[in-house]
């Protein structure tokens, strides 16, 4: 995650909170003082509060395709060490693998049952 930023020494989601409160003081006292309809406050927030929303949905998505690229980026690494898991492969494994193939060699397949 990343840090919150700073303006004027106070963090950006503190001072946006003031600034929409000021907004908002600003828009009530208009549309109750000039307009005097109330109604005109409720139509600004509804406005305001879907341009909120959206805003939400857009970093929402930003966050997923963050997400995506992190995950693309992992099993990338992982197809470059040779398994799924993003772990080094083991030379052990592949010599018992190899080991087990020579056995199997050597033996020879098993015959079917007699009769």
């Amino acid at each position: 995650m990343s840090t919150p930023s700073t303006v004027f020494g106070v963090d950006r989601d503190s001072l946006l909170m003031v600034v929409a409160s000021v907004a908002l003081l600003v828009v009530f006292l208009y549309s109750v003082l000039v307009v005097q309809q109330v109604l005109a406050l409720v139509a600004t927030l509804l406005w305001l509060f879907g341009v909120y929303l959206v805003w939400r949905f857009v970093r929402a998505h930003e966050r997923l395709a963050e997400a995506a690229e992190r995950i693309a980026a992992d099993a990338g690494d992982s197809v470059e060490t040779g398994n799924d898991r993003g772990v080094p492969a083991d030379p052990l494994d592949s010599a018992e693998e190899e080991a087990v193939d020579e056995h199997e060699d050597a033996v020879g397949e098993p015959e079917g049952e007699r009769e």
